[in-house]
Parts: C-alpha cells; sequence; structure tokens
C-alpha cells in the first residue's frame, strides 16, 4: 500500500502529461461544470483544470479549487498559478 505522499507525487507525476479538460471563467462554477467534472474524472480519474483571470477576479482560487473537489467528491492533488488537478479513485 502506498503512502499518501507517494500517491500524490505518483498523481503530479502523471498530471504533467495532461491537457486541461476545462476552464472555468466568468460564469463560474456552475451545475454544467461540476456535472462535465464529475464525468471526466468518472472515466479518466485525474483531470486538470483550468482557471481563467476572469473567474479568479476578487475570488480565492485555493477556496475554488476546494469547493469543485468537495462537490465532485475528488481531492485536490496540485494547485500551480491558474491550474488545478483533481483526482478522484475508480
Amino acid at each position: 500500500m502506498q503512502s499518501r505522499s507517494t500517491r500524490t507525487r505518483r498523481l503530479r507525476l502523471e498530471a504533467k502529461a495532461l491537457q486541461p479538460v476545462l476552464s472555468i471563467g466568468k460564469n463560474g462554477i456552475t451545475q454544467g461544470i461540476i456535472a462535465q467534472l464529475a464525468d471526466e474524472l468518472e472515466r479518466k480519474q485525474l483531470v486538470k483544470i483550468r482557471f481563467l483571470r476572469s473567474f479568479l477576479e476578487g475570488r480565492d482560487k485555493k477556496e475554488a479549487a476546494a469547493e469543485l473537489a468537495s462537490f465532485t467528491k475528488s481531492q485536490v492533488v496540485e494547485l500551480v498559478g491558474h491550474v488545478l488537478v483533481l483526482y478522484r479513485a475508480g
């Protein structure tokens, strides 16, 4: 059984090769975004999301990342710049 830090390190390495599957912009976190993200997590388990500047104006990206993880029952693997990586075990 892998430790959490080993698994997180492995997931971060895997995520480097991924392209963002979603961009979240001025409309914010909508039910459509949550549904699409949940579908992607169901299929791929590991997804990359890009926050556009129009979304982040006046918002905390760490709070937004935690919100998305909570809504989709996933975990935040990495949040670097405007890019978020989420993981949900299958």
